[in-house]
């Protein structure tokens, strides 16, 4: 897989191809849309005039319509906000807004990784856009922790951009970067060798403020709160935690789908834990081929 930066830089990022399943019920993007699926995606399309627009009265209006929604229907809503609302607010230059928005929509809806994923991007875009480039670089962090595995390789390069930007006067810190992920990338034949960590990712501190102030309203035992809170201290940069509170999930696991699932998300946690990918690779395809070879 070709990654290219700038005009002048390309790097080779190895191919990252063991995928993580998403949690479909949390999309409300259906086949076949019903009438009361359509019906809010018509509602959806409504508000955005008011969006973007410039009128911030009506704008104002219509965010607070949306954060009643994040309330009472937080998934299909926090897709709602990916698909119908950033869009625009952000191609009319309201950054501010889109940083905010998102950040409700991941706080709303965190066991949504698919969504979280996305919203996470048009942050750091709007963070980006604002020259707010150490934030950007805090976020493009917490969604390389807690992004699918099938997102690794789009977190890798929102990574890289961020990391060039912020430290484009230091060469030697990208060049550590890249030859951290390409060792970190190789898979090991076994427990037995040493594990490839990125210290340039270890250095980037994230802001685990409202993660952490996220976690104190959920649960501690349900299979949906324990994924939320998994999550969350993935975001927070807490991969430890976020391993045991998926590994807690097992007690609800009933077939070997639902195990192979949960075999990925502790895959996510490893790969925040180390900062690279192979290890979580590896573990990962021992599950696929356990599942597929029991012994």
């Amino acid at each position: 897989m070709r990654i290219k930066t700038t005009a002048t830089r390309t790097l080779s990022w190895p191919a990252i191809t063991l995928s993580a399943a998403l949690l479909a019920m949390l999309s409300p993007v259906a086949a076949r849309p019903n009438a009361a699926e359509l019906q809010r995606r018509a509602w959806a399309k409504s508000l955005v005039p008011q969006l973007a627009g410039a009128d911030a009265t009506a704008r104002k209006a219509a965010l607070e319509l949306i954060a009643k929604q994040l309330q009472t229907r937080p998934y299909p809503a926090a897709w709602l906000v990916y698909w119908y609302w950033l869009p625009p607010l952000m191609s009319s230059g309201h950054y501010a807004t889109v940083a905010r928005l998102a950040l409700q929509g991941v706080l709303a809806a965190p066991a949504g990784t698919g969504v979280v994923d996305r919203l996470l991007v048009f942050r750091i875009q709007a963070l980006a856009a604002m020259h707010k480039d150490a934030a950007a670089l805090r976020n493009a962090k917490s969604l390389f922790n807690v992004c699918t595995m099938a997102d690794t390789g789009m977190a890798l390069l929102v990574l890289d951009q961020r990391l060039e930007v912020v430290y484009h006067k230091h060469p030697r810190i990208m060049r550590q970067f890249v030859r951290e992920e390409r060792l970190g990338a190789q898979m090991p034949a076994d427990d037995g060798e040493p594990i490839e960590r990125s210290g340039v990712l270890a250095s980037i501190q994230v802001h685990a403020g409202p993660y952490l102030a996220r976690l104190k309203s959920i649960g501690a035992n349900k299979a949906r709160a324990l994924m939320e809170r998994g999550n969350l201290l993935l975001l927070a940069d807490q991969p430890a935690k976020a391993l045991r509170c998926f590994q807690s999930m097992e007690a609800y696991a009933k077939t070997s789908g639902q195990l192979l699932l949960l075999e990925r998300f502790i895959c996510r946690a490893i790969r925040a834990e180390d900062g690279t990918i192979g290890r979580a690779n590896a573990h990962l395809l021992r599950a696929i081929q356990g599942a597929t070879h029991p012994q």
